[in-house]
C-alpha cells in the first residue's frame, strides 16, 4: 500500500497544477528518485557502462 500513496501524493500534485520542479523535489527527496542522468552518471562512474552507451541508451 506504500506505492499507492506515493502515487496519490504525485497525483494530487499534478492535480493542483504544482511546478515541474516541486513535483520533481518532492520525488527526488521523498521518494529516493534518481534522473536516468544521475543513474546513468553512477553507472559510468562504476565502470558497468560505457559514456558511449549511455548516451546511446538516453538520447536515441
Amino acid at each position: 500500500m506504500v506505492g499507492k500513496s506515493r502515487d496519490s501524493e504525485i497525483r494530487r500534485m499534478i492535480s493542483r497544477h504544482a511546478a515541474l520542479e516541486e513535483i520533481m523535489e518532492y520525488a527526488k527527496e521523498d521518494q529516493n528518485m534518481h534522473t536516468l542522468k544521475e543513474n546513468g552518471c553512477r553507472l559510468v562512474a562504476l565502470g558497468i557502462t560505457t559514456p558511449e552507451e549511455w548516451m546511446k541508451i538516453a538520447y536515441e
